[in-house]
C-alpha cells in the first residue's frame, strides 16, 4: 500500500471516517478523490505526511467537519475541492489553511461553497497574501484575484 499514488473512490456510497493515521501509511499518495460519499469526521492531520508531490484533494459532498489542516508542504497542489461539507468551527482560524497554500501552484478554483459563514471574518488580508490563486469561492460569491 505504501507505493499507492492515487485513490479514486468518488460516488461509491462510502461512509465512516478517514483513519487518523491514513496518510502515514500512504506516503506516496499524490491524488485523493472521495467526493460524493457519506464520509464524516475530520480531514486527518496526517495529510501533512503525504507526498510533497501531492496534486489533488477532491472531497466535496461529504460530511467532513473540523479545521482544514495546513497544506503548505504541497507546492504542486493543483486541486482542492471541499465544497458541501461542514468544515470549520466558526473561529478566526477557519481560514488559516489559505495562508499555508500561498506557495503552492494552486491553479484550480478553491471551492468552499456552503461551508463557512463569512460574517466576522477578515478574509481580505488573507486573500491578498495568497496571490497564486486564480479564484477563491465562498458560497455563490466569487472573488477573483489578479
Amino acid at each position: 500500500m505504501s507505493a499507492l499514488t492515487m485513490i479514486s473512490a468518488t460516488d461509491n456510497q462510502l461512509s465512516g471516517s478517514l483513519p487518523p493515521n491514513m496518510f502515514h501509511t500512504l506516503p506516496n499518495l499524490q491524488e485523493f478523490y472521495i467526493a460524493e460519499n457519506q464520509i464524516s469526521g475530520r480531514i486527518p492531520p496526517s495529510i501533512t505526511n503525504a507526498s510533497a508531490f501531492f496534486l489533488a484533494l477532491e472531497a466535496s459532498r461529504n460530511s467532513l467537519t473540523g479545521q482544514i489542516p495546513s497544506m503548505g508542504k504541497f507546492q504542486y497542489l493543483d486541486i482542492i475541492s471541499l465544497s458541501w461539507n461542514h468544515l470549520g468551527d466558526n473561529s478566526t482560524t477557519d481560514f488559516d489553511f489559505l495562508e499555508s497554500l500561498a506557495n503552492s501552484s494552486v491553479s484550480a478554483e478553491l471551492e468552499r461553497r456552503g461551508l463557512l459563514p463569512l460574517q466576522s471574518r477578515n478574509t481580505h488580508s488573507v486573500m491578498f497574501r495568497t496571490p497564486s490563486f486564480a479564484s477563491v469561492c465562498f458560497s455563490s460569491c466569487c472573488r477573483y484575484l489578479v
